[in-house]
């Protein structure tokens, strides 16, 4: 099966494609949780607009920050969404805060699953953003969703992969 290229800013990247590494073990599955987020956040940057393409292009770019902050090489993550590896390294600088309400519709996951982190303290101190959402270091998020089982805590509604 074969992935149309998503229209808009980046033709080159491909929605609902699932690159090689990712189709068996446990490290593919770690890498498949981690693409599809970040398939996700590039999929709503190129359908947003105004205000909203801003928010989604950071949240892409602390997103990919985060990816590169808690072990994943500029080369893994451009192979990962079919970009250049220059182009990743421009955009993958800061491990910024996102929303946790922006996180769970990337990730697919329940709200219950952010609950269960915070319990648990894995995602450590919360912050505010400009508007008052509560937020947390990508980083953090992404370590927090590697910890998690393929299925635990996920939406009814799957993200596509």
């Amino acid at each position: 099966m074969t992935a149309a290229p998503v229209q808009g800013r980046r033709a080159s990247h491909t929605a609902g494609a699932t690159p090689p590494s990712c189709s068996t073990g446990p490290q593919d599955t770690r890498l498949h949780q981690i693409t599809r987020v970040l398939q996700s956040a590039t999929a709503a940057e190129n359908t947003a607009t105004g205000a909203a393409l801003r928010e989604a292009f950071r949240t892409t770019r602390y997103l990919l920050g985060g990816a590169r902050a808690i072990g994943f090489t500029v080369p893994e993550l451009s192979a990962l969404l079919g970009v250049s590896s220059g182009a990743l390294r421009a955009r993958s600088d800061q491990d910024g805060s996102i929303p946790t309400t922006t996180f769970i519709a990337l990730a697919g996951i329940a709200v219950t699953a952010i609950e269960m982190w915070q319990h648990a303290g894995t995602l450590g101190t919360p912050s505010l953003d400009e508007s008052g959402r509560e937020s947390y270091p990508a980083s953090a998020l992404l370590r927090a969703l590697l910890t998690m089982p393929p299925t635990e805590g996920r939406n009814s509604i799957s993200v596509a992969s």
